[in-house]
């Protein structure tokens, strides 16, 4: 205790306190402890006193005992009377002291989860950024493969593996190690919109855009003549497509088996050398 607080009266140290808007909890506790002792001590003089009083003998005057009494059960009351209000500022300081722990604690948590927020934000969009750049070369890549895979000749065995199995160093997929990339689902980190994998148009969207009218209005118009020429310019198209798809594929072998004859020739007069 500081000797401001030991020049004080108990009492005025009680209403120090409840008149302090910013005392502590450790100091009210501390005062609340020196009230209920001192209450206590009060309550016993009281009683010491008035036990003396009762003896006429030892005590014919009681005037100044009755006082003492009446000041020492005074001094009781006020201060039983003091500790319910001091129970409550305690209270209110314990819960003012909670508050501001937990708002600094709050401040703390709010600047580590903004700086991690912002990594993520960054980590992320540069993640699937590269992720999506790769994908979509993987996804291009695979088709060169397939395309050249198809035109392999009879007699070549040979067979490129898709970008992934080959990165992987696997010969095929299974249900416990499927593809990574079929398995992967990235989203737009602002809207959450998928973008990959690409979106595929469904099973009744592809039967749709595939399928003929079954009535061409034209005929009722008289203009049928119309529709028959439309269709058999569109058969001719797809025609002249697929014969130019199958010209460049023999052309494409023809010209893989040529360079592989010069090659095989090469080789034959570097050996006879």
């Amino acid at each position: 205790m500081n000797r401001f607080k030991s020049s004080l009266t108990v009492e005025q140290r009680v209403t120090a306190a409840l008149n302090n808007s910013n005392v502590g909890s450790d100091e009210l506790i501390e005062l609340i402890t020196v009230v209920e002792a001192a209450a206590q001590a009060a309550a016993a003089a009281a009683k010491v006193a008035r036990e003396h009083a009762l003896d006429i003998a030892a005590l014919p005057a009681a005037d100044k005992a009755v006082a003492d009494i009446a000041a020492s059960e005074l001094l009781r009351d006020r201060l039983n009377t003091a500790l319910p209000k001091l129970q409550d500022k305690l209270n209110a300081a314990l819960a003012h002291e909670r508050r501001e722990r937990w708002l600094e604690d709050c401040n703390r948590v709010r600047a580590r989860r903004d700086a991690v927020s912002a990594r993520l934000t960054t980590a992320y969009r540069s993640a699937v950024e590269q992720l999506l750049a790769a994908f979509k070369e993987v996804e291009e890549t695979d088709k060169e493969v397939d395309r050249l895979n198809g035109a392999a000749p009879d007699d070549v065995g040979l067979r490129l593996a898709s970008v992934e199995l080959h990165a992987r160093e696997l010969d095929q997929f299974t249900t416990s190690n499927p593809s990574v990339l079929e398995e992967t689902h990235l989203r737009d980190w602002a809207t959450g919109e998928a973008i990959w994998p690409p979106p595929q148009p469904s099973l009744a969207a592809i039967y749709a855009a595939g399928m003929v009218p079954y009535f061409d209005p034209r005929y009722n118009a008289g203009r049928w003549n119309e529709v028959v020429a439309e269709r058999d310019a569109q058969q001719h198209q797809e025609n002249e497509r697929t014969q130019a798809s199958y010209a460049a594929e023999a052309q494409q072998r023809e010209e893989a088996e040529n360079a592989a004859t010069r090659e095989r020739v090469a080789a034959l007069q570097r050996g006879g050398r």
